[in-house]
Order: structure tokens, then C-alpha cells, then sequence
């Protein structure tokens, strides 16, 4: 078995570390200078993490549906994210009655100049929009055939975050436990205008009156987010990829020229963005087959190990990472689950199962092909070693093996080659036999005896979350 050699066998061709100021250059903060984190929403009560639900639209209504029917189409997780709903509390009881907490999905990053768009209104407050350049607020983006215009949000402007501050408020009036801050990436990494302008580095030129003198559009936006805590709500924000990846970590420095051109090994690093959150969203943390596997690894390693901010990552399956809607099958759900289940993290799977039937934008992205309680439910328990292991390595790769990572209540096998595996056999790593079930074949293993191995069937590129039980199933 190798142990970790994928990790050294990375330190040739780039630059790694564990702690982010150490890539950054930025010094750490002394000892009992920054709070410790609030307590990780997502942590399992009997170790491990639970996973994560995004309900966007579904076949499956939502509010008014038996709570034992909506768990059996959402599964049990830790946090239901849902879009805007007509009745928000009534919402929020129904994510409620499955043990759920219930966050609510939000973007301040723009919205349309002809109506309020989640209670901000630039129809009646140009004033609240971006400049890029004298009073003419920036251009983002078109819909209807180019009738809608979508300007940034300029949330330096003090009258802008009161408003939010309002908005915030009431969500938790209504009992929302959380919010999910869409758009963070773009906000804070790359965002630019119609034209290609940069605006995430960009201070706005038409702001009134400014929330911080000098502060730019990555600045203001990481600052209002810190809004939902003063509001007594959780936060997650779509960070787009892990906040410790390898190329590009969290929240470069947007007043950093070489963050600017894109020169991510000498840009810096702020650290500003995690006393406002409590979870950050990944859509990134599963590829097809090996793509990107190195990077991903070594991000999801950190993700999970972190010292101050461990296991507060949720890897998103999306459309795009899956390769297209011809790829949003059950079996490469469960690969590129299960390879990111070789670490200890939430993960979600899409945004519902209505095939975005009812999306005003058909032009948009669609995640919402289908819904997997079975993997939703799957609740592995604390890792019985630090770092998944491999065995049955293909001649002369270090990536493309058998992949194993042990847990207190299940394993998780991810086949990373081309080459069937049949009957792989694989060691529990408990002290005691335990019952085995295929969550993916739906059927107990080993003829449902108490065992301390099993033998799996592993198809190419495929994963398979088993789980444990001391009584047959």
C-alpha cells in the first residue's frame, strides 16, 4: 500500500503548505488575536460530517409534503440551501421537520435595473450600483434578448448595506438558520464588466458614501457578508473551488498587481474572509476520471485537515464538473462522490430533480438532474486513519489504484483506472467483524455475515460507499 505518496510526488511541480499565510507571505495573526470559529454546522454528533442538500427545484414540492416523504426524496442532511420561496417561514418549517437546518440562498453581487431583485431595487436606486468609471454604473450582464441589464452591486455603499442588513434580518424573522452567498468567487476573484473590464479589484467611482474609504469590490463584498453573522445567521459562500486550493487559495489580495495579472504564485493572500463565514461551498472537488487529480487531492487533504478551519469545505456535484448533462449518471455520481469522500467532508449532489423545467433563463447552467438520499444519508463516522491508502496501483502510476479510506461506520472504494476490479479485497480496518452493505448495489455484502473484509466488484472509474452495521441488515 502506498501512503500519501500522490501528496510527495506533488512537491516537484508545485509549491504547497497547510497554512495559508505560509503561501501567501501574509504573517500570521498573533496567538488570541482572531476568535475561534463558531461551531461546524455540518459536524456529525457521532464524528464525521453529515452532507449537505440544495433544493432549488424539484419534483417534489418543497412546503406542504409529509415530512417522511420529503426525507425519502431529500434524505436526512445537516443543511437544506433553498432559493427564494413564496412563503418563506412555511419553507423553513418544512426543512425543519427532516432535522435540517434551513439556509437561504442570496446573491448581492448584482441585480437588474427594471425591478427588486431580493429586496434591492436599482430601478429606484441607480445610486447603489458599481462604477467603473464616473457616475455610469458597471454593465455585469443581459437577459430577455438583452432587455435586462444587470449592474454590479456596489455593497461599499453604506445606504446599500443597511439595506442588506434589513433584508438579512428578516430572513432571520422568518427562522432561517443560515444563508448561502452565491458569487463569491467571481466577487473575489475575477469578476469583470460586459466589456472585460476588471471590476473584483476595482473601488467603485459613484459611491456616496462609503461604507470604508479605499475599499474595492472584493473588500466590500467579503465585509457584507459579515453582515448575516451580526444578524444571527449562519453563512456558507460559494467560493467556486476550495478555499485551499493549491493554484489559487481564497480571497487573493485584490490591491496585489500580481493578483491583478493573474500571477498566483506571487499574489497574496488575505485572511479576512473566514471570521464572516462558516462553511465555504466548493464546485470543484470532483472531476471525471483522474482530471485534475493532483490538485484536487491535495485541496480536498486540506479541506479536511485544516487546523483552524477543517472540515468547513461542502464539495457541490455539479453538471460541469460531471462532463455535460449526458454524464449525470448514477454511476459517475457515485465516482466522483466517493472521490471526494476519500476525505472527510460534506458533499452535495446537484440542486433538485426538475431538469429546470421551470427556469424563466433557459439559457442558464442546470444542475437539477437528480436528487441521491442514499448518499445523503451516508454518514461514514471519524476516519480511522489520517489520509486515504491505496493498493492494486496500475504499473508505473501513482494515481490510477484502488483508493481506500476507512471510517468508524463504513470504507469508501474508489476504482481509479480504466481496468476492472473484480473481487477486490478489502480490509475494514475495525477491531471487530461488522455487516456490510453496498449503498450503490443497494444489497448487503458477504452474504450478510459479520466480516472483517469484503470483496468488491469494482467497474472503471467507479466508487463505492460501504457501510457498517453490528446487526445484519
Amino acid at each position: 500500500m502506498q501512503f500519501l505518496r500522490i501528496a510527495r510526488a506533488l512537491a516537484g511541480p508545485l509549491t504547497f503548505c497547510l497554512v495559508m499565510a505560509a503561501c501567501s507571505g501574509e504573517s500570521s495573526p498573533a496567538h488570541g488575536s482572531t476568535p475561534p470559529p463558531a461551531p461546524n454546522p455540518v459536524l456529525a454528533s457521532g464524528g464525521g460530517v453529515s452532507n449537505v442538500t440544495f433544493y432549488y427545484g424539484g419534483t417534489v414540492p418543497l412546503t406542504g409534503t409529509d415530512p417522511k416523504v420529503l426525507a425519502a426524496h431529500l434524505g436526512r442532511p445537516a443543511i437544506v440551501a433553498v432559493t427564494p420561496l413564496g412563503n418563506e417561514a412555511r419553507g423553513v418549517e418544512a426543512v425543519h421537520s427532516i432535522g435540517a437546518k434551513a439556509y437561504r440562498y442570496i446573491q448581492f453581487y448584482w441585480g437588474p435595473n427594471d425591478e427588486d431583485y431580493e429586496g434591492l431595487n436599482l430601478k429606484a436606486h441607480p445610486d447603489w450600483a458599481f462604477c467603473s468609471s464616473g457616475s455610469t454604473p458597471s454593465l455585469g450582464r443581459t437577459t430577455d434578448g438583452g432587455a435586462k441589464k444587470w449592474y454590479f452591486i456596489d455593497t461599499n455603499e453604506s445606504a446599500v448595506r443597511a439595506r442588506i442588513a434589513q433584508i438579512l434580518a428578516g430572513f432571520k424573522a422568518d427562522g432561517w438558520d443560515g444563508v448561502m452567498f452565491d458569487r463569491g468567487e467571481a466577487a473575489t476573484q475575477y469578476a469583470k464588466d460586459a466589456n472585460g473590464r476588471p471590476v473584483w479589484s476595482r473601488q467603485s467611482t459613484c459611491t456616496r458614501s462609503p461604507y470604508k474609504s479605499g475599499a474595492r469590490f472584493a473588500d466590500a463584498y467579503v465585509s457584507m457578508v459579515g453582515l448575516a453573522h451580526k444578524a444571527g445567521l449562519q453563512v456558507m459562500m460559494n467560493n467556486g473551488k476550495s478555499p485551499f486550493d493549491p493554484v489559487t487559495p481564497m480571497r487573493p489580495n485584490p490591491a496585489d498587481s500580481n493578483c491583478q495579472n493573474a500571477n498566483w504564485t506571487k499574489c497574496t493572500y488575505l485572511s479576512d474572509a473566514w471570521p464572516n463565514i462558516d462553511l465555504v461551498l466548493n464546485e470543484t472537488a470532483g472531476r471525471p476520471k483522474d482530471e485534475l487529480w493532483d490538485r484536487t487531492f491535495v485541496a480536498n487533504m486540506r479541506s479536511e485537515q485544516d487546523a483552524a478551519h477543517g472540515k468547513r469545505t461542502v464539495g457541490l456535484i455539479t453538471t460541469a464538473t460531471l462532463g455535460g448533462k449526458i454524464n449525470q449518471t448514477r454511476s459517475r455520481v457515485f465516482y466522483q462522490w466517493s472521490r471526494i469522500k476519500l476525505f472527510d467532508l460534506a458533499v452535495a449532489v446537484n440542486t433538485g430533480d426538475d431538469n429546470c423545467a421551470s427556469a424563466s433563463d433557459k439559457d442558464a447552467v442546470c444542475n437539477r438532474y437528480g436528487v441521491y438520499p442514499d448518499l445523503v444519508n451516508m454518514r461514514f463516522g471519524s476516519p480511522l486513519a489520517k489520509a486515504p491508502l491505496t493498493q492494486g496501483c496500475v504499473s508505473g502510476s501513482k494515481v490510477n489504484c484502488v483508493w481506500v479510506r476507512r471510517y468508524a461506520k463504513g470504507v469508501n472504494v474508489v476504482n481509479v483506472s480504466s481496468q476492472l476490479r473484480s473481487s477486490e479485497l478489502v480490509q475494514l480496518g475495525t477491531a471487530t467483524c461488522r455487516y456490510v452493505y453496498n449503498v450503490y448495489e443497494r444489497k448487503p455484502m458477504a452474504g450478510n455475515l459479520c466480516v472483517k473484509n469484503v470483496r468488491v466488484n469494482l467497474s472503471a472509474w467507479s466508487g463505492r460507499p460501504l457501510k457498517y452495521s453490528t446487526q445484519p441488515w
